[in-house]
């Protein structure tokens, strides 16, 4: 850390001290976070607190034996090849953000790929005296956090069709993750099958035959590239959820509604912008408010694309639009494979009394889920409404 910092600075003065205290205990699946507090030999202006974030194979091991189609031995091997390519990618990702800044990120010092001299580590500026996370996803987000968030996705997607900076040859596209669909593919009925046998009351009424089918390897790989048909690649955050958006902080401490930085770019990507605008509307709002707003909120997204992208996008609101229902439906089914670990990893239902946050997840859950058999059509039983759910879908790719 010593050595990021003073190349950073400019400086050859030395730490005294460094104590570091991790943050991230219970929300980190891929590496550990620390707030390090810095004593330095001579006070010259240097920072004396910033974040060191280190990745952490056995963070993420857990999460490869239920979703990776891996046990023991598999489930570490797998996590060691993924967890430094993730890295990496996250080390790239600020580097490249780092130039031009195209949307709110923390000061980055400086990075360590792992290799054989050093462990994997970022070193960056701590945003704690400015900046808050929201403490629960199950609390969601206020129409302006959403707003906030949604606008600065529309200039990050915008900046990435217009900037001379060569990101494409430095991010990887959803091939790079073909193995890790693979597994997971393999494990959707097992998933399905619990979500049903501990869920009842909200899930007693899946269609475990079409899920399957759609989780597909194959289809899951056709869905990804779909976009291709309709607009360009952009610049994806690829994990946008409540705990990778910091926002600023009122006079009183708490969290306010403009976004203050993005954080955890580890599996940034090439692709459909579209998806990380459905990711965070699938999990992270409650599904009321989802309903209610998410035309109007995909006409701020896509006129604040166009409008700052010009010629580089010919894309029409109907084409994205129709991309956002594909990619907020494939999330909906997502969920239903991923409540059990949503609710005891992300959720924290245990420390909640009151049961409140597992009544709004699972709700949240399930409603992603009916608004995605709505789309597909798969509980109708006539044929006109066959029809409907066709010719919305092609109104929207025509």
């Amino acid at each position: 850390m010593e050595e990021i910092l003073q190349k950073y600075f400019k400086t050859d003065i030395k730490l005294a001290k460094a104590t570091g205290i991790v943050i991230s205990k219970g929300l980190g699946f891929t590496s550990d976070v620390m707030r390090v507090t810095l004593e330095w030999e001579v006070k010259d202006g240097l920072p004396t607190i910033v974040i060191a974030k280190a990745p952490k194979i056995e963070n993420i091991t857990a999460l490869m034996e239920k979703f990776g189609g891996e046990t023991g031995q598999g489930a570490i091997d797998m996590s060691a090849q993924f967890v430094p390519l993730i890295h990496e990618t996250e080390c790239k990702a600020y580097s490249i953000l780092s130039q031009e800044k195209p949307l709110p990120i923390p000061e980055i010092y400086g990075y360590w790929l792992v290799g054989e001299k050093h462990p994997g580590l970022i070193v960056m500026e701590d945003l704690g005296n400015r900046a808050g996370l929201i403490n629960n996803i199950a609390d969601g987000l206020t129409f302006n956090q959403w707003r906030s968030i949604v606008e600065n996705l529309a200039d990050l997607h915008a900046w990435s069709l217009t900037t001379e900076i060569p990101w494409r040859e430095q991010v990887a596209d959803m091939t790079s993750m073909n193995e890790f669909f693979k597994s997971f593919s393999k494990t959707a009925p097992f998933a399905i099958k619990t979500t049903k046998e501990k869920y009842p009351e909200y899930f007693s009424h899946l269609n475990e035959e079409k899920i399957i089918e759609v989780m597909d390897y194959d289809k899951l790989m056709e869905k990804n590239f779909l976009f291709k048909k309709y607009m360009p690649e952009v610049l994806q955050h690829g994990d946008t959820w409540i705990n990778n958006i910091m926002f600023e902080k009122n006079s009183d401490g708490t969290v306010g509604d403009k976004v203050a930085a993005f954080i955890d770019w580890q599996i940034c990507l090439r692709g459909c912008g579209v998806n990380d605008f459905a990711r965070l509307e699938s999990w992270c709002l409650n599904h009321e408010v989802r309903r209610a707003n998410d035309k109007k909120m995909l006409h701020i997204y896509y006129d604040r694309l166009k409008s700052k992208a010009g010629d580089k996008l010919t894309t029409t609101f109907d084409q994205i639009e129709y991309l956002y229902r594909e990619a907020l439906s494939m999330n909906g089914l997502l969920g239903t494979l991923m409540a059990d670990f949503m609710l005891d990893n992300i959720c924290k239902v245990d420390d909640d009394e009151t049961g409140q946050r597992k009544k709004e997840m699972l709700s949240r859950m399930k409603a992603g889920y009916d608004d995605a058999v709505k789309y597909y059509g798969w509980n109708s039983t006539s044929e006109k409404d066959k029809t409907e759910a066709s010719t919305i879908k092609k109104q929207c790719a025509d």
